[in-house]
C-alpha cells in the first residue's frame, strides 16, 4: 500500500535531488557583488578620486603655460650653447697638452654634435613636459599597486576575522574552487580600476602638455617613439597590480590577519630588502622592489655590479648591469606565485574550523 502524506505535515524523506552545487561563474558573480559592496572597498575608490583631485590642482598651479615667445627665447639660448660648445671641443682636439697616449673622448669628451641638447631645458618658465608624463605614469600605477595591497590583504583578512569563511566552505565545500573565485572577482576587478586609472591620466597628461607645457609633437629635437614608448608603460603600470593583489591575499591568508601582513609586507620592503642590497649587489636581481622598479622604467633598471677594467678610462669601474622589463615582470610573478600557491596549499590541508 502506498502511503500518502498528510496534509500540513512536513515529509521526513530526503528530497529524491540534492541541490545542485554553485557553478563557477556563479561563486565569481556573488564574490564580485561581495566585493563590490564592502565598505573597505568603496573607502579605497574614494581616496584614490580624491588623491586624483588634489594631484590635478597641485600640477594645475606648479606648472605654467610656454608661451610662443619663451619657446622662441629658449631656442635661440640653445643654439648659441650647442655652437659654443662645438668650439669648446674643436679647440680640445687641437689641445697641444693633450697626451698622446690618451683617447680623445676620455680628455675632451664626446662630440658635441652628437648630443643635441633640447630645448625644454632653456625655457624661462616651469613646463610640464613629457619626461614628467612618464614618470607621473609610473606614480599611478605604484599608487594602484599598493590600493590593490591592501585591497587584496583586507579581502581575505575580514573573511578570517569575521569567520564567514567557515560558512562559505558550507554552500561550496571545495577549498581550492572557491579560493580560485575570490582571486578571479578581485584580479577583475583590480584590472579595470588600473585601467581605468590609465585612461584618466593619460587624458589628463594629453591636456596639461597642451595647458601647461610643451606638446610632443612640439619637441625639439622630435621624440616619434614617445606615445609608443608611454603606452607600453602604462600597459605595465596596470599589470602590476596582479602581483600587488596576489601578494596582499596570499599573505593574509596565510597568516588570517589583515594587519600583520601589512606590517610584514612593510618590514621586509624597507629592512629585510635594503639590508641585502647593501650586502651584496648581486641580490639586486631578486629582489621584489628592484623587480618593480625594473618593470617600471624604460629599457629596465641599470644598477653597478662587480669592479672590471675600462679600456678607455684606464682603471677599474663598475660593471654595467642591466636589469630588463621581462626578468623584472617574472621576479613579481616569481613572489606572488610562491606566497598565492603556498598559501592555497596549506588552506587546502589546514583546520579551519
Amino acid at each position: 500500500m502506498t502511503s500518502v502524506a498528510q496534509p500540513g505535515r512536513q515529509s521526513l524523506e530526503p528530497a529524491t535531488e540534492p541541490a545542485s552545487a554553485p557553478t563557477f561563474g556563479r561563486l565569481v558573480r556573488v564574490e564580485l557583488r561581495r566585493l563590490r559592496s564592502r565598505r573597505f572597498f568603496l573607502v579605497l575608490v574614494g581616496i584614490g578620486i580624491l588623491g586624483y583631485l588634489v594631484g590635478l590642482l597641485f600640477l594645475a598651479s606648479r606648472y605654467d603655460k610656454v608661451t610662443p615667445e619663451a619657446l622662441a627665447r629658449a631656442t635661440a639660448t640653445r643654439d648659441v650653447q650647442q655652437q659654443q660648445n662645438q668650439e669648446y671641443y674643436q679647440q680640445c682636439l687641437t689641445d697641444p697638452q693633450r697626451p698622446a697616449d690618451t683617447s680623445v673622448d676620455s680628455f675632451c669628451g664626446p662630440d658635441p654634435a652628437g648630443q643635441q641638447m633640447e630645448v625644454r631645458w632653456f625655457i624661462d618658465v616651469r613646463p610640464f613636459d613629457a619626461d614628467q608624463f612618464q614618470n607621473l605614469t609610473i606614480g599611478v600605477g605604484v599608487g594602484v599597486g599598493l590600493l590593490a595591497l591592501f585591497l587584496g590583504a583586507t579581502f581575505i583578512g575580514a573573511e578570517w576575522s569575521s569567520r564567514n569563511l567557515v560558512a562559505w566552505l558550507f554552500w561550496e565545500p571545495r577549498r581550492l574552487r572557491l579560493l580560485a573565485a575570490k582571486l578571479t572577482a578581485l584580479l577583475g576587478v583590480l584590472l579595470v580600476l588600473a585601467v581605468l586609472a590609465q585612461v584618466i591620466w593619460y587624458v589628463t597628461g594629453k591636456i596639461l602638455l597642451a595647458t601647461k607645457g610643451i606638446p610632443v609633437e612640439q619637441s625639439d629635437p622630435p621624440r616619434p617613439e614617445f606615445w609608443t614608448g608611454l603606452f607600453e608603460m602604462q600597459v605595465r603600470a596596470a599589470l602590476f597590480v596582479v602581483p600587488t593583489a596576489l601578494l596582499g591575499f596570499g599573505l593574509a591568508n596565510l597568516m588570517r590577519n589583515t594587519a600583520a601582513t601589512l606590517g610584514v609586507a612593510l618590514v621586509y620592503l624597507l629592512g629585510v630588502e635594503t639590508l641585502l642590497a647593501s650586502l651584496n649587489p648581486h641580490l639586486v636581481p631578486f629582489q621584489f622592489s628592484s623587480a618593480a622598479i625594473a618593470w617600471f622604467l624604460p629599457g629596465g633598471l641599470h644598477y653597478p655590479g662587480d669592479l672590471v677594467y675600462n679600456a678607455e678610462y684606464q682603471s677599474m669601474v663598475p660593471e654595467d648591469l642591466v636589469f630588463t622589463n621581462l626578468q623584472g615582470g617574472l621576479v613579481l610573478l616569481a613572489y606572488a606565485a610562491v606566497v598565492t600557491i603556498g598559501s592555497c596549499w596549506l588552506f587546502r590541508r589546514r583546520d579551519i574550523s
